[in-house]
Formats: C-alpha cells, structure tokens, sequence
C-alpha cells in the first residue's frame, strides 16, 4: 500500500483505515506504522488553520498507545512520547470534538480521552517524566469513569503526595467532581465526604459545596433538607473564598422559590442579596441581581400588582449598570417593556417601546433582535402608527425570511391585530411560503468554496463510507447499547464489537463537516449541510439529519448568520428534507394527526435520528421514556413485551416510534387540548399541571387568545423555544404541501 502525499486532504481516510486493516490482521508493526504517519502529519499543522487537521489523529494516537503497550509492537520511545504530546497539547478542535457531545443525537467518545491520558501518565511515568505523569494523571481525573487505580498509578500518586506535588484531597475531589458530573451521586457523595474531612480547607469548603449540589440533584432531597442547610451554613461561616460561597447562596436561594417545594421569598432576596454584597462588581453579583429582578417580573405577570412591575424594572435597571451587564443585557431590557405592555396603563406602550429601542441600540444583532423589532412593530400598530408597524414588519421578513417572527410579521401585514389571535397561516401568507419553498426545490446546489474537509466528505460520501458509518451507528444503538449512550458503554466493549472504527469515523466526518460549514462565506454552512443529507425514504444512511439540523440552526448563530442563511434560495429545501414519508402519512389517516405537526415534533425532539436517546433515557423519534411507555403499552394494550431491551427495539423503529407519537398527540394531547396544537405542545414539553397554572395567569391578564404574548410569558424557556421551534417548522412544511 502507498502512502499517499502529505498534502492530499485524505490521507487521514487513507492512514487510519490501512491501521485499521493492518491491525485485524494481527499485523501491529504495519498498523503502528500507518497510525505513526498520521499523528506525523497532524504535528505539521498541514491546513496551517490550528485544527488538528482530522479527528481521526484522536483515535490513531489511542491505537497507537494500545498498541505499544504490548509485546506485539515496540514500545514508545521519548521522542516518539514527544511527537505525540505536541499534538495534544494543542487541544485543537477536530480533536477535542471527538470527546464533546455538540448535541443531543450526535455521539462522543469522552471515554477515548479518558483512555489516551491514562495511557499517557502511565507512558510519562515509565519514561522518566514524572512532571509530565503527574499533569496526565490530573488530566485523567478529570475525565475518569472509575475510582479503582492501577498499581503503577497508585504508586505515582503516593510519591506525589509525599513530595507535596500533589495534595491527596485535591485528587479526591477531582474525582468527585467528576463522579459528580456523571451522575453517579452515590460514589462521589462518598469520596466527597472524605475530602471534608480533610486538613486542607480550601478542598473543604469545595467538597461541601460538591455535597450540597448533589443533594440539590437527589430525589427526595430537592427541596431544603437539614443536611443541606448545614452545608451550606458551613461554608458560608468558613470558606475563604468568595466564588464558593457566593455559589453556595445562589444554590440555596434557588430552593428557597423552587417549585413543589416551601416558597419563602424572603429568604430567596435576602440569599441573592448577600451574594450581590461579596463581590459586587462580579458576574455572580451580577447574576444574583438577575434572578431577584426575573423572580419580581414573574411575580407581576401572575398577580398583576403594579408594585411588582415597579420593583422589577427598577432592578432590571441596576442590572444594566452592572459592570457585567452584557451578560444579561437583551432581558434586562425585554422584560420591563414586557412587563408595561401588559399594564397597559397611559404611558405604558410608549415606555415599552423606549425599552426596545434601547435593546436594538445596544444589541443590533444580538440574540433578542428580531423579537425586539417585531414587538416594536406590533406596540406601534397598536399605538396607530401604522407605516411605522408595516415597515417594521416587512424589514423582519427581508432579514429572516423564514424565522417565527418573520412568519407572524406575515400574518400581521396580511391580517392585521387580528394575527395575535390566530395559530393557523392565513391563506396568503400559506401561498407565499409555498411558492418560496417550491422556488427553493428548483434551485440549483453548486459548492461556494473547497477545503480540504470538504473534499474529505465528497470523497467520504462518494466512497460509501459515510453512508455505511452511518447506518453502522443506527445498528450499534440498536442492537447493542439500548437505551444507554454509546458515551456510556466502555471502550474494551465498543473496541470487542468493532465499533470504535464506527464510531470514531462518523465523528470525525462529522468534524470535518463543522469545520467546512464554519469557513466563510456564511453559505458554506448550507452547503455542507446539503452535502450531508440526501434522504431517500426508508434508507436512513442517506441522510445525516442530526448533523443537518445542527449545521441549520446552530445555537451560538447569530441572527446576521441565521438571516444570511434564510436569504439563500436554497434554504427551504435543505433544511427540511421529506423525511418518513409513507409512515408519516399512513398514522396521519390512522389517528388523525396533522403530518406537519408530527414531522415539527421530530424534527425539534430527536433531529430526525431512530436511534436518539437523550442523557435523561429519553429513546427514538419522539423521545418516550421507558416507563411512559410501559404506561401506554398498557392503557393501548400494545401488547409489547415489557423487558426494557424489547421496548427500547421497538421505539428505535421508525415505524413503530411514529405510530406512538401520532396516537400520542391524537389522545393524550390533541384531545383533552380541543385540538389546539399551541396547548398541546406546551403539555408535551411541560406537563398538564403547570399549562393548567399558566392558563390561569394568562386568562387572569385577559391574554388567554393572544397566541404571541403567551408564547413570550411561557415561564420555562426551554418550553418557549421548543414551541417556538416546533410552531416555525409546523408552519413551513404545511404551506409547502409536503405531506398532502
């Protein structure tokens, strides 16, 4: 086999498979080889962009350290130690997104770098270096899954502790913290215990604070305990640093109006307050200021009492003094102009705009732009100052066509104040949306720019490669992880199962893929997004729609990319490909479900992937968790064996996961809601009992039909953007006729 030229884009396609090859073939020599010349390569930095030039470097130094340390291959020599620290040490992107789940249907191997710092401490100590041992050693804590050292590590840590290298209650609560950070309360609440007793008070008051966190995520400890108040009294009375205790006063002010439990509000300002004291010029002080300002303006928007407006917008106003101001600066701004519109009162709508023209001066494209604009055209609407409102609304349209708020900026031109009380698209707005979305399907795909990750995926996905990781991955979730994330199975497992090849070539297509869409022009996204998903019906390799959605909408856009993104006339086409056609019509006949509400919900929940499962075991297309599944299995009477391992194979079926969701919505949602689409997602997200409170509060404001003001004053924002997300693409996709 040649190796190819240093300067082709696939040579880390070309050296990792070849070492791979090699290494089934009981070959280490070769197979080091081949893994050797590609963390080489990386070394020379070949794109000169400090990314770490593939993803694959990751996994080809694991393979490397795995196969070095056993007598099939040589072991690893100084220089050889440094050629691959030096990759490391950079933490380039390509690498570390191999390990970070960007979100919740992409998959990571954080056990990879768990794996590849272990093996380093372990290589330094061997070679002498002891610094660098430790340092790997610390690293490892960080990431590890396990309590249990080796022998070797326990000596190491021993001789660091003697020599005061390393103090052993810092080892300790490195490891509860992440102990913590896995979820396993239990394990960490153990060793952090230990670390609370130690001399070291700084690690002290940090294990207390750990502690007191894991009460807070317990069951049955999620409202004020003794335990917990003893904690947090601790560290208030003793530690030394301000970060800790500001932290500690936060937490317990949270519980102190935490839902469910006793509220004293009281307690909560005097905690929030105290924190604002330690440090005020801080971003704790800061966010303390926030919670005691957003907590008044809630209180206002369920009683209506002007006095809490009052003290709402006063401290919305020290907010915006605040040295750390641009932290909060869009609600800091939003939410009084929220809050006087609702009052209503002379005066009130004029102030409302003075808020939100402020905002859009300070923050002109920040997160809060569009919204900002279309409430200044709807306040000026309502204020009779009609050419103002209609240009208003018309420049939202201009910039994001196909944003929420550009959709309803549709309705208002079209309908007028009327489009507040309206959930369904006005027939004209429906055929503007249509022809758009028509035009977009016509439009021709052709690259703006070539990289070298862009060429990697052409070469991926003319090969087949792709496709088939793809669909290996679905099988692998399937057929072997369950309801588990493959984060969560251990490396010797995925390595038995022949997945790590897998899994660690989708990752690193999909780095290349998030490279290629971040190099400019903004339309480069778009383009990779298309190159990445090309759906054929009942062929789920054909489409990376996780990938898809997170390249389209990605959370840290802002609204000048978003905007730039929609302008482009092939938008519409790519970013909602015709996905489980046959399936979604067939449930739609069955259950009488709208197609587009059922494509909206799996495009928001699980990004169009079967085999999604959430960090909360949430599993499939729709999200059900195991035993709301039992439930339903049993009031439907499915006839589904109840094993956990045959319920979670049948909700990674499509088929079977779209049924589900469809009789979901029909009987559980759509009906008791009268049909009303805008309740019944709410319930989804939410739950019945806390729509039921804010129906409450909206019918007590007299906004109970004012569709876009409730969907403003949703209390959980989480809730909000999951409407808001579902009600844009809901729209979109029934005006384009997709599913008719």
């Amino acid at each position: 086999m040649k190796i190819p030229a240093t300067s082709e884009p696939l040579l880390p396609l070309y050296s990792f498979l070849f070492g791979e090859v090699y290494r089934r073939r009981v070959d280490p020599i070769h197979a080091v080889q081949w893994y050797r010349t590609l963390v080489e390569w990386a070394a020379t930095d070949p794109y000169k962009d400090q990314q770490g030039a593939s993803g694959l470097v990751a996994v080809a130094i694991w393979r490397w350290l795995q196969m070095s340390s056993t007598q099939a291959s040589p072991p690893l020599t100084t220089s050889q130690f440094q050629q691959i620290i030096t990759v490391w040490d950079q933490h380039a992107r390509l690498l570390e997104g191999m390990f970070e789940n960007s979100t919740g249907a992409f998959t990571a191997l954080p056990q990879l770098k768990e794996d590849i710092v272990r093996r380093l401490s372990a290589l330094a100590w061997r070679l002498g270096k002891k610094d660098d041992a430790r340092r790997f050693f610390l690293d490892y804590l960080a990431v590890a899954t396990t309590t249990q050292f080796n022998e070797s590590e326990t000596l190491l840590l021993d001789e660091a502790v003697a020599t005061q290298a390393l103090s052993r209650a810092k080892v300790q609560l490195t490891l509860g913290k992440r102990l913590f950070a896995l979820g396993k309360y239990d394990e960490a609440k153990e060793i952090l215990q230990k670390v609370e007793q130690s001399n070291d008070p700084t690690a002290t008051a940090e294990a207390r604070l750990l502690l007191a966190n894991v009460l807070n995520s317990t069951a049955g400890t999620r409202c004020l305990t003794p335990e917990f108040t003893d904690l947090i009294e601790k560290i208030v009375a003793e530690a030394k640093d301000p970060d800790v205790v500001q932290d500690a006063l936060l937490l317990r002010a949270r519980k102190h109006v935490r839902e469910g439990c006793t509220i004293n509000v009281e307690a909560f300002a005097t905690d929030l307050q105290r924190v604002i004291t330690i440090v005020p010029q801080g971003r704790k002080a800061a966010q303390a200021l926030y919670e005691l300002a957003a907590y008044q303006m809630e209180s206002y928007l369920d009683t209506g009492k002007a006095v809490e407006l009052e003290k709402a917008v006063q401290l919305f106003a020290q907010l915006r003094e605040s040295p750390q101001r641009d932290l909060f600066l869009d609600s800091a701004y939003f939410q009084p102009a929220i809050g006087y519109y609702l009052r209503g009162e002379p005066g009130d709508l004029q102030k409302a705009t003075h808020f939100l023209r402020q905002l859009e001066n300070e923050r002109p494209d920040g997160p809060f732009h569009l919204k900002a604009q279309f409430w200044l055209a709807r306040i000026a609407a309502e204020l009779g100052e009609t050419s103002e409102s209609r240009q208003r609304f018309a420049a939202i349209i201009r910039e994001s066509p196909y944003d929420y708020y550009a959709i309803r900026a549709r309705m208002h031109l079209r309908i007028g104040v009327r489009a507040r009380k309206e959930l369904s698209l006005n027939a004209k707005t429906k055929w503007d949306l249509r022809r758009s979305f028509d035009q977009s399907v016509r439009a021709n795909s052709t690259p703006v720019g070539v990289s070298p990750y862009q060429v990697r995926l052409h070469a991926a996905l003319s090969a087949g490669i792709y496709q088939d990781v793809l669909q290996k991955e679905v099988e692998l979730r399937r057929d072997k992880v369950g309801s588990r994330r493959i984060e969560q199975v251990s490396l010797d497992d995925l390595d038995t199962w022949q997945a790590v090849t897998t899994v660690g070539l989708l990752l690193a297509l999909r780095q290349d893929a998030l490279a290629a869409a971040d190099l400019p022009p903004v339309v480069n996204r778009l383009q990779t997004a298309h190159l990445v998903c090309h759906w054929r019906d009942h062929d789920l390799a054909s489409c990376d729609a996780p990938l898809l959605v997170f390249l389209i909408g990605a959370v840290n856009s802002s609204s000048a990319v978003q905007g730039e993104l929609q302008r482009d006339l092939r938008y519409l086409a790519i970013t909602y490909p015709k996905v489980f056609a046959s399936t979604i019509m067939h449930v739609t006949n069955s259950f009488n479900v709208p197609p587009e509400l059922l494509y909206a919900v799996m495009r928001a929940e699980s990004a169009f992937y079967p085999a999604a499962v959430s960090p909360m075991a949430a599993v499939g297309l729709f999200q059900f968790t195991l035993p709301t599944f039992r439930v339903l299995n049993q009031r439907w009477q499915l006839g589904i064996e109840l094993r956990d391992e045959t319920l979670r194979q049948y909700l990674f079926e499509p088929e079977h996961s779209i049924a589900l969701g469809a009789r979901w919505f029909s009987e559980e949602l759509l009906r008791p809601q009268e049909g009303n689409i805008f309740w019944a997602l709410i319930v989804h997200n939410a739950g019945g009992s806390v729509v039921t409170a804010w129906k409450r509060r909206w019918e007590r404001a007299k906004r109970i039909d004012d569709y876009e003001y409730m969907l403003e004053t949703i209390r959980f924002r989480e809730t909000r953007n999951f409407v808001r997300r579902v009600l844009t693409t809901f729209w979109i996709v029934g005006a384009a006729g997709m599913y008719q």
